[in-house]
């Protein structure tokens, strides 16, 4: 297996990872935030809340790694571009996923504070838990507008290097990203049908690359 093949399955086998951690880390999080009371529910089940942000983390580290997994092959092309897309999606868009992972990780504490507060209190951690939900929804046009970015910086070079996305998939697709109560959630499905996308990518730069 040469080198090429072997930077393609590499990157092939981290957006798998990032798809299925996006998705499980919706499974995990999606009951407790699309709750009424979502913060009493947070509390009375943190664990499953700290594991969704796991996933999130393990998504946003996958995805942040093959930038620079295939940087060697797409700085052949043009390495302008290829740094920019290291910085792009490699580094900012990074950015979003641990803001989404610190905001799911302070829902936690807020919500044990939330269920032994009584009368005035109880309205402040509403008003934190509110903030908490809605944070990465704040990161999320920041995020999309990186991952386009990205997305202009990718494309041209994968097709130098022989990737022939435009064959078959119409250039720079914009996916519309469902609605959710989480706006994580939102950002979360973005990612997997881009992933879609990519793998196929991978796979035909696996194929051309022998």
């Amino acid at each position: 297996m040469d080198t090429n093949r072997k930077i393609a399955v590499a990157v092939g086998v981290l957006y798998i990872i990032g798809t299925v951690s996006g998705i499980l880390s919706v499974v995990f999080s999606g009951p407790l935030l699309d709750a009424s009371d979502y913060l009493a529910e947070i509390a009375a089940n943190d664990t499953q809340l700290v594991i969704a942000a796991l996933f999130v983390l393990s998504m946003g580290l996958s995805l942040a790694l093959i930038p620079i997994i295939a940087f060697p092959v797409l700085r052949k092309q043009n390495e302008t571009l290829a740094r920019g897309y290291v910085v792009f999606r490699g580094a900012l868009e990074t950015v979003s996923y641990l803001v989404t992972v610190l905001a799911m990780l302070l829902l936690v504490p807020v919500g044990e504070e939330y269920v032994k507060a009584s009368g005035a209190d109880v309205s402040g951690y509403r008003a934190v838990g509110t903030l908490l939900k809605k944070a990465p929804d704040y990161m999320g046009s920041v995020g999309t507008f990186v991952f386009l970015i990205g997305a202009v910086m990718f494309y041209p070079n994968s097709f130098r290097a022989g990737c022939r996305v435009g064959a078959w998939w119409p250039p720079f697709p914009i996916w519309p990203r469902p609605s959710s109560s989480y706006s994580a959630s939102s950002t979360l499905f973005r990612q997997p049908s881009a992933c879609w996308m990519r793998r196929w990518v991978c796979r035909k730069w696996c194929w051309r690359s022998g």
